[in-house]
């Protein structure tokens, strides 16, 4: 589905960068520098797989976190997951993208406030595009500290920013 081709994209993007990992860079702290890259991988994870099962309970719920699960350390297992939500994503209709669902989310600075609100599947998935994004940019940072390099100018940016990045260059 056309509208669903930049997520399956983005999540392509991350299963091309964690697949060229090591699993040594896969699970290194960055002397405080950085959390470990299966944090970030597992926390974009997290995300997508609210919306997910959100999808199926109406409700997404961004607290739902599995933290120091498997994913934060094997890459494969963070493949495999990264693979099964793209396929889900490519099987959506535009008809469940406009299906009205509750998000909750704790928006509480130092102590729990979790708020709950209506938004639709396709508002949540650009979401959790975005913040994919967010964490590919933390994720470049903490590799290329690491001294690595990655083909994909892309990677870590914005949509916008990337189109603004061509758009000048074509004005050059």
């Amino acid at each position: 589905m056309k509208s669903c081709q930049h997520y399956v994209a983005t999540l392509q993007q991350g299963i091309n960068f964690v697949e060229q990992l090591t699993d040594q860079e896969y699970g290194v702290n960055i002397a405080g520098k950085s959390s470990p890259m299966g944090t970030h991988v597992r926390h974009i994870i997290d995300h997508y797989h609210s919306v997910k099962s959100g999808f199926t309970t109406q409700v997404v719920d961004y607290e739902l976190r599995k933290r120091g699960s498997l994913v934060e350390t094997s890459r494969q297992v963070a493949l495999a997951q990264l693979v099964v939500i793209q396929a889900w994503i490519k099987s959506l209709t535009e008809d469940s993208l406009d299906e009205i669902i509750t998000v909750r989310s704790d928006v509480g600075m130092g102590s729990c406030h979790i708020i709950a609100v209506k938004s639709t599947l396709a508002r949540e998935l650009m979401f959790a595009s975005s913040h994919a994004i967010h964490h590919y940019a933390a994720l470049k940072h903490a590799y290329q500290l690491l001294g690595g390099k990655f083909d994909d100018i892309d990677f870590g940016l914005a949509s916008s920013t990337a189109t603004f990045d061509k758009q000048q260059c074509e004005i050059s």
